[in-house]
């Protein structure tokens, strides 16, 4: 078994916010990003690598930070 090439996410990540905020890594950038994510119809993030603008899902809950992986 190989090990995961990610890298880990950034320390504050456990660490509760007063803004809520969506946390993405990026697949083929290797890195992780944090955009706020506060917008009815969803937030946009922007691969740092290749480009490429994602929307994500609109926040249902109303506490907690969310985590995604994308694959450019």
């Amino acid at each position: 078994m190989q090990p995961d090439p990610r890298p880990s996410p950034p320390a504050d990540a456990a660490q509760s916010t007063t803004k809520p905020v969506a946390r993405i890594y990026f697949a083929c950038a290797n890195r992780y990003i944090t955009v706020l994510d506060g917008r009815p119809d969803g937030s946009i993030a922007r691969c740092p690598q290749c480009g490429r603008s994602n929307r994500l899902p609109p926040r249902t809950e109303t506490s907690g930070d969310r985590f995604f992986e994308i694959a450019c």
